[in-house]
């Protein structure tokens, strides 16, 4: 007997008209269809995991989330810089409370103790991961340029190495693709990739993130799931309206349901046709937001989605998925041109939300994804997309934003 999902056509395909099906709820339809959901992350450390200080934009924890293309459904950035393993120790019920399924862990840079305090510490750490229902997933330690710490760092990651896999835990080398491994400085930083003796410059962020991106593609939950994005340019089930972007709007160069939010000089906007069978979109446009050499400024997007009975309202659990790529001397160091997505309410105490923010860092094409609850303040629901350039002399930059698609989650029956 041969077993098909359901769903799909005597071909073992699924329909082309996607948003027809997902929108059947909203006709009052019986029928309902479950959205299967991507992978809870925490990244649990110090500074080598903390993602929020500093403005570091340039962090490999934010762009992981783009590089596994939507496979990841949240993020928790749970470092802490300065923090010692036995501080992150303390933290594990915070993380165990968020509701992850997974928790990278990467600890020790701080640690003045021996190499056999460090280790007992991450066991717990890992264990009381594991007794929440949070699997770990262990990161080697990462070089340091610190006379006799490289010996301490290979000490420490021998016994997580042989741990990980003793317990059946995906252990993560963050050390290799960082690591000078031949010459007078092995066991140190591989020259550019670190700014001071411990921490890791944008190059070095980035060569983290691709490292890691590899080694988690497809072990995440629900085998590598990656968000369904619109097919069509129209949908009620698709809160972003036209997300194909399709049409021009009254301003030159905006899609139609979008509003300049900012401006500055030698920054463009424009509509790119997307090819379908190279660009991961099945049509319509790209949103290119475009920064010139020289300029200095934010270029910022805005849609709006009105609360009400037909949209969301207060407990709703939405989801929002977009396709961006970049391209253009993004990685070279120094320039500190950078983009991100945000969300938020409009009058809401809830804070506003980025889901993907990143230094130049080149991205082909990925898929960025966040869920979030609708607060019981609050009005519309803002999506921002931003190109920021603080000094881009000698450098244009391009950033494109694609199939960009809002579901209300609870309305069409798909959190089961």
């Amino acid at each position: 007997m041969v077993f098909k999902p359901v769903g799909v056509d005597e071909n073992g395909k699924f329909p082309t008209r996607v948003e027809e099906a997902l929108s059947a709820t909203y006709a009052g339809k019986a029928e309902t269809r479950t959205i299967r959901r991507g992978a809870r992350m925490a990244h649990l450390g110090d500074s080598l995991s903390s993602a929020v200080s500093g403005g570091d934009h340039a962090h490999w924890a934010w762009l992981l989330p783009v590089l596994l293309d939507g496979q990841l459904a949240r993020v928790v950035h749970a470092g802490v810089p300065g923090d010692r393993s036995t501080q992150i120790l303390a933290r594990v019920p915070s993380v165990v409370a968020s509701g992850v399924r997974y928790a990278t862990v990467l600890s020790g840079a701080n640690d003045t103790g021996t190499v056999a305090e460090t280790t007992a510490t991450l066991r717990q750490i890992y264990d009381q991961l594991r007794a929440g229902g949070v699997e770990p997933l262990p990161m080697l330690m990462i070089p340091n340029n610190v006379a006799g710490r490289p010996d301490f760092i290979s000490q420490v990651n021998a016994w997580i190495s042989a741990y990980g896999e003793r317990n059946g835990m995906t252990v993560l080398d963050s050390h290799t693709p960082l690591v000078q491994a031949t010459g007078a400085n092995v066991g140190q930083f591989i020259t550019g990739y670190n700014s001071d003796t411990t921490h890791m410059t944008q190059a070095g962020h980035i060569a983290l993130a691709r490292a890691l991106a590899t080694q988690l593609d497809g072990k995440l939950s629900n085998g590598g799931w990656k968000p369904l994005l619109t097919s069509t340019s129209s949908g009620i089930s698709n809160l972003a309206g036209d997300g194909l972007l399709s049409t021009v709007s009254g301003t030159a160069g905006i899609a139609a349901g979008w509003t300049q939010a900012s401006t500055t000089a030698g920054g463009t906007w424009s509509l790119v046709p997307v090819v379908p069978a190279t660009d991961k979109i099945t049509g319509g446009n790209w949103q290119r937001i475009a920064i010139a050499s020289g300029t200095t400024g934010t270029m910022k997007l805005r849609k709006a989605v009105t609360r009400g009975s037909t949209t969301f309202e207060a407990g709703d659990r939405l989801s929002i998925a977009m396709r961006l790529r970049t391209g253009g001397g993004w990685e070279d160091v120094g320039i500190t041109n950078w983009y991100q997505a945000t969300v938020y309410f409009n009058g809401s105490t809830d804070p506003e939300q980025a889901f993907v923010r990143q230094w130049a860092a080149d991205v082909t094409n990925g898929l960025v994804y966040t869920e979030l609850t609708v607060p019981a303040d609050g009005t519309d629901l803002r999506l921002e997309l931003w190109v920021t350039a603080a000094t881009a002399a000698g450098h244009a930059q391009n950033v494109d934003f694609g199939a960009i698609t809002i579901r209300n989650l609870t309305k069409l029956g798909a959190l089961a």
